[in-house]
């Protein structure tokens, strides 16, 4: 089977070298670190107290952000400790939110207030900024799958630890490594 995490092609000195994305692949990521970035800059302008508004709650956008960055806890922690920690990071962020929920509901008499705001305010912002960063790694090393994967390969690139065989196509939550997938079976990516 050819796919991102198999295919691997023998350069002219004979050395491994590791499968790329390709244009719709990197496409895909850069609209979505395109959005990341306005959502970021939109974050930065309304800042804590415009966040932290009723209305806000309301908002769609807000709970789709939280949604993805929740879930980029989980990835962050899986990639970097292993899958084990995925889980439990996000068990311990939503522990974190319901304990900042209780405090929020005695302090104010409502979910929606201080420390929870604060928390998904840091939460999104973090998240939008990191991971769109993250995103632009990614379309520029082309590794395959979870943009979390093109940071640690870039980090192990700059240590010369790399290995090119043990480029894997990891699945994220934005369906990147599916793309990949999608892309490395068209005809037009085959290589000779």
């Amino acid at each position: 089977m050819d796919t991102p995490t198999t295919r691997q092609g023998a350069g002219a000195s004979g050395a491994t070298r590791a499968w790329r994305t390709g244009p719709v692949s990197r496409s895909y990521r850069l609209g979505l670190a395109v959005l990341l970035g306005l959502s970021a800059y939109s974050l930065i302008l309304a800042g804590h107290g415009g966040f932290s508004q009723p209305d806000s709650a309301e908002e769609p956008g807000v709970w789709i952000l939280t949604g993805f960055a929740l879930f980029a806890v989980r990835d962050a922690a899986a990639t970097a400790f292993g899958p084990r920690w995925g889980g439990r990071a996000l068990a311990g962020m939503l522990a974190l939110l319901a304990v900042a929920g209780v405090a929020a509901l005695a302090a104010d008499g409502s979910l929606w207030a201080a420390p929870v705001t604060w928390l998904l305010y840091g939460l999104d912002l973090t998240f939008a900024v990191v991971i769109g960063a993250a995103m632009l790694v990614s379309i520029v090393v082309g590794t395959p799958g979870c943009e979390l994967g093109a940071v640690r390969e870039l980090v192990l690139r700059l240590r010369g630890r790399f290995d090119p065989g043990q480029v894997q196509a990891p699945a994220c939550g934005a369906g990147f490594h599916r793309v990949d997938r999608w892309e490395a079976r068209q005809p037009w990516r085959a290589r000779p």
